[in-house]
């Protein structure tokens, strides 16, 4: 999974990716990420956040205009997560603009889970590293 947080100039302030040994349909998986996605922003104490995901069969459950019975236990976490948020917004993003978190989802498989302050290292070259927070 891979996780980018901007400010409003949409700077990369947060990079994290994290490695989950199981086994799931791509659709849940996506749901799994978004779901940690938002754990990440409400553990910094976030108080307003758009998350955008490319997975639109996701973020159609989530918002409510499609229903798929395997999604719903992962549905209602994110729900509840987004509204634990003063303000907060799921949006769907196409794959082209999400490469940056697709990035880190495949760094997770060389390097596992780890969080960078700012923006993560290359796929290149994974040991030249900026400050790890974890």
């Amino acid at each position: 999974m891979g996780c980018v947080i901007k400010d409003h100039q949409h700077n990369i302030s947060l990079s994290a990716c994290k490695r989950e040994d199981v086994s799931v349909e791509v659709a849940v998986g996506e749901a799994m990420a978004i779901r940690w996605g938002l754990d990440v922003a409400s553990e910094l104490q976030l108080e307003r956040i758009v998350i955008k995901s490319d997975a639109k069969v996701v973020v159609d459950s989530v918002n409510h205009i499609l229903k798929l019975a395997a999604l719903e236990p992962v549905v209602l976490d994110i729900k509840s997560l987004l509204s634990s948020f003063t303000f907060s917004s799921l949006l769907f993003h196409s794959r082209n603009c999400n490469v940056q978190a697709h990035n880190l989802a495949k760094l997770a498989y060389v390097i596992g889970s780890k969080t960078w302050i700012g923006v993560y290292p290359s796929l290149e070259n994974p040991l030249v590293v900026p400050a790890v927070v974890s």
